[in-house]
């Protein structure tokens, strides 16, 4: 039986309104039992954000199954497995002096009973290390498998509709 979850509209605020344990960012491992599991895909994207955002190699890893693949065609990424997921990160981390992510607009659809797929907007505003100031925008594109009973990201792809330099720092 194919169940599938309407489109639920949310931005970064009301993430953390909404009750998502991403205000103390909490690993994805530690909300088995606690939340539905629309819910921990929805907080497992605002620890990700929270974790780019913030630098937290060690958080932005711990919402990613064993066995990740992340892609972005566009940017000439497709990091396969978690040694060349957490490399991809350290570098995109290592490269910006701040950064903002606004993800919104979140779709929910079952594969199975094993997969969840969510696709959902981001906005992205950020300084780099040189203090060039960036914005971009596009969709996400993920599939979560169940471990250990937490949804975590097996497979990740960016899809920018835009990322260019911009005047300033809102």
């Amino acid at each position: 039986m194919k169940r599938k979850i309407a489109v639920i509209s949310v931005i970064c605020g009301s993430l953390l309104i909404g009750g998502v344990l991403a205000t103390g960012c909490a690993p994805a491992s530690s909300q088995s039992g606690q939340l539905s599991d629309v819910d921990q895909a929805l907080n497992a994207a605002a620890t990700y954000s929270f974790a780019v955002d913030g630098g937290d190699i060690d958080l932005v890893m711990s919402i990613f199954a064993e066995d990740p693949h992340v892609v972005c065609e566009a940017w000439g990424w497709d990091a396969d497995g978690r040694e060349a997921v957490r490399e991809l990160y350290v570098g995109i981390i290592g490269s910006w002096s701040e950064g903002r992510h606004d993800p919104s607009n979140f779709h929910f659809e079952y594969q199975g009973d094993d997969k969840l797929i969510c696709n959902h907007y981001w906005y992205w505003h950020a300084n780099d290390n040189a203090g060039v100031c960036w914005g971009g925008e596009g969709t996400y594109y993920r599939e979560f498998v169940k471990e250990d009973g937490v949804w975590k990201i097996q497979y990740q792809e960016i899809v920018p509709t835009w990322f260019e330099e911009v005047a300033a720092w809102p």
